[in-house]
């Protein structure tokens, strides 16, 4: 069978389960305001592409597309989130590499803590489903709420970004789930404090963290000897080069590119060349290097990249340290205009009110990269506004503390 006639299936044994409640197979379409999940299982039912987002326009840019194919959204960290269209194949062909690696059984229940207009959650859910595993979608409950349906439902296995992580095991509260066996855990770093309390709460269950993007799917996965600092080696079937600022591959520091058999198709609007390029490879500019033994390390974004007194800063290595203090939920770092120095880092927390933070965050700065990397503003905030993927949005956050470009 050809791969664009490849689509998903439905398992028979498989149920879907939103905020608790069991989602039927449906026939017809489904109304105009239905949860998502219901949108989702209208789709797979009928076989039919699909665009699982809340805004009924674009659930239209699918109609009318090739059988096997589906479209997603980027996460929309640094800018509008995009439409991406991709072949059922290219997350068919993973679905079958995850049940190898995770040994999933039927018996197996899964659970997704997040929005199904993320890519991330929509995978778990598909991949699920299509494997015959009982699937939970979580999204829009408290914390509280979804630690008592992993517990009360006998989840198995989460898939779930950092910040998600951080909430539901912060909602333990003490207690433990000794049923979960395994965490997969994509979308952003996962600091030590949550790692620590995921593996509190959790105590049986395997971590593994995954890098990849909406237009790549998996590019790594952790393993037990991946070491402190990396995202692991290659997913089976991705390769990936360095490529310094004139594309020629180094073994420094550079621009994480990568191809297989994961990749998307475009975007709804068409191909961006400076995604993909003459061999196959694909980018979405993220900074790394390789090990000797294959483990990718991760800088950040370039797009997020500024300058600060002919420094280069990225704010991603900078939030890593913070991570570590005591007090914080999450933190953000942004670029201010700043005309003498060309910018000046401000520092985001979200956290409790604590009038030692500002202090420590400037002293970690300054440990981490150097006086030139010390805030003049470091803001406490109770919540950061997120994305649908859980990420911070670093767009209403700057607008929030009157940033502007």
């Amino acid at each position: 069978m050809a791969d664009a006639a490849r689509r998903f299936e439905w398992h028979p044994q498989a149920r879907l389960m939103w905020r608790g409640r069991e989602i039927s197979r449906p026939t017809g379409h489904a109304p105009a305001d239905a949860p998502l999940a219901v949108h989702l299982a209208h789709a797979l039912t009928q076989g039919i592409p699909f665009l699982i987002a809340a805004d009924p326009e674009l659930r239209g840019l699918a109609e009318g597309s090739e059988t096997g194919t589906f479209f997603t959204l980027t996460g929309g960290t640094t800018s509008a989130p995009k439409v991406i269209r991709r072949s059922c194949a290219s997350w068919l062909d993973s679905f079958a590499v995850n049940a190898r690696l995770f040994d999933c059984e039927v018996h197996d229940t899964i659970a997704v803590l997040g929005d199904l207009s993320h890519s991330l959650a929509l995978y778990g859910t598909v991949e699920a489903l299509h494997l015959g595993m009982d699937t939970h979608v979580l999204e829009g409950l408290s914390a509280p709420r979804q630690w008592r349906q992993v517990a009360n439902q006998n989840v198995t296995a989460i898939y779930a970004t950092p910040s998600q992580l951080h909430l539901l095991a912060k909602a333990a509260r003490g207690t433990q789930n000794e049923n979960m066996r395994l965490i997969l855990c994509g979308g952003g770093a996962l600091s030590a404090t949550t790692r620590s309390m995921i593996e509190k709460a959790f105590p049986a269950a395997a971590i593994r963290e995954f890098y990849g993007a909406a237009e790549t799917s998996f590019i790594t996965m952790t393993r037990d000897d991946t070491p402190p600092g990396s995202v692991g080696p290659a997913y089976p079937g991705t390769m990936i080069e360095i490529r310094n600022p004139e594309g020629v591959p180094t073994t420094d520091t550079g621009t994480v590119w990568v191809a297989g058999p994961y990749l998307f198709d475009g975007y709804a609007s068409g191909l961006e060349n400076a995604h993909l390029d003459a061999s196959g490879y694909v980018s979405v500019g993220e900074i790394g290097r390789l090990d000797e033994d294959g483990n990718l390390f991760l800088q950040g974004r370039a797009d997020r990249r500024f300058t600060v007194a002919d420094h280069s800063l990225q704010p991603e290595i900078l939030e890593s340290a913070l991570s570590t203090l005591d007090g914080l939920s999450d933190c953000a770092v942004l670029p201010v205009p700043d005309g003498a120095r060309g910018h000046r880092p401000m520092v985001v927390l979200e956290a409790m009110q604590d009038a030692t933070l500002p202090g420590r965050v400037r002293d970690c700065c300054a440990q981490s990269l150097g006086a030139w990397a010390i805030p003049q503003e470091v803001h406490l905030t109770d919540t950061f506004p997120r994305l649908p993927s859980g990420k911070p949005d670093l767009q209403s956050l700057a607008r929030r503390f009157g940033v502007t470009a």
